[in-house]
């Protein structure tokens, strides 16, 4: 596929820094020749200190296929080993204070099994609380009978025959948090209260933290036929399909949609900048309020809301006209700046930000 720079008002080469850092945030697997070229073009229309931003806040942008999850791209990645040492160092004494502050109260009553019992799901949701918190991605599950752990490893994608010095070090790390929530005697765990905690699991050769995965596995690049893309921030992350990426695409042409979903990014960095924190929120809320009134705001996607209103603009203020774009072909810089010129001027400070 050849690159294409149309409706782009600028770009950098594939040998660039700019290049290379979009690269760096790009997460993707089996997808046709040049198409990852093409979205590192996309993206250097932004300046070098937004890419530099962009990675400095971790920012990801996966494409998937139909038949992808965001598991399938290299957005999982595989734990060394000083990571899977923090897991257990800094998850195990978090566990355990868990533990004391359901479980202790509860001790000496008359009925204390029945009451720890009914409160295992408690025990379970802090336990999750405090990995997502940390980010460190180990998981509580509910269980009584006693685990045969070569069994339990199998479950969580680890191969005692094929890979035994794999599962010998997720074995101890296993025990190493559980201490205080059962015991383990001849290869077997016996939870002493119906709780466990799995520190991480294996996805297709990688190791994983185990509450990311299955948050990974349920984002699949069908969801995303109809919608086109998609992004989080709380998470970083940006989703595209696949069908996207060209330029021209045969489901948006021209309409660069890496660029409107960055440009939520873009939104929610300028939350937490120092020189933005105080005053953007209600500065955008403000332009929307305005556009709104005026009929200025030149798309139906940047009437939804104020953040759909600064996503637009962004892509319209790295984009220029396409004739013929029968996808969104208004959204564009020169008509931006023409529609809604305090928009165009606020989102030009923002880009140009140093």
């Amino acid at each position: 596929m050849e690159i294409s720079t149309r409706t782009l008002v600028q770009s950098r080469p594939l040998n660039s820094p700019e290049a290379a850092l979009a690269k760096g945030m790009i997460e993707a697997s089996r997808l046709p020749d040049g198409y990852e070229a093409q979205l590192q073009t996309d993206m250097t229309a932004f300046p070098k200190r937004w890419l530099e931003r962009f990675k400095e806040n971790d920012v990801s942008v996966a494409v998937l296929k139909d038949d992808q999850t965001l598991a399938d791209t290299p957005i999982l990645h595989s734990l060394e080993e000083s990571q899977i040492s923090e897991i257990v160092s800094q998850g195990k004494p978090l566990v355990e204070k868990a533990i004391e502050e359901v479980f202790g109260p509860l001790r000496g009553q008359p009925d204390e099994d029945y009451q720890k019992y009914q409160a295992t799901g408690i025990l379970q949701e802090k336990i999750h609380d405090l990995s997502n918190q940390t980010g460190l991605g180990f998981t509580a599950e509910v269980g009584r009978d006693a685990l045969d752990l070569r069994y339990l490893g199998e479950k969580m994608g680890f191969d005692p025959e094929y890979d035994p010095e794999s599962f010998e070090r997720w074995k101890t790390a296993f025990t190493d948090m559980n201490e205080k929530l059962g015991q383990v005697q001849d290869g077997t765990f016996k939870p002493q209260d119906g709780v466990y905690v799995v520190p991480y699991l294996m996805y297709r050769g990688k190791t994983a933290r185990a509450l990311s995965l299955p948050s990974y596995q349920s984002v699949t690049g069908l969801q995303f036929q109809n919608n086109l893309g998609a992004n989080y921030p709380e998470n970083r992350l940006v989703i595209l399909h696949e069908s996207v990426v060209p330029n021209p695409s045969p489901r948006a042409g021209n309409h660069r949609v890496a660029l409107h979903e960055l440009g939520h990014m873009v939104d929610w960095i300028c939350k937490e900048l120092p020189e933005t924190k105080d005053t953007h929120e209600q500065k955008v809320n403000e332009l929307y309020q305005i556009g709104m009134e005026r009929k200025s705001l030149i798309t139906d996607r940047a009437r939804d809301s104020a953040g759909e209103m600064m996503a637009e603009a962004v892509e319209a203020y790295l984009t220029t006209e396409e004739p013929g774009n029968f996808y969104k072909p208004e959204n564009y810089r020169e008509n931006l700046q023409k529609s809604y010129p305090e928009l165009y001027n606020y989102v030009d400070y923002l880009i140009n930000l140093a």
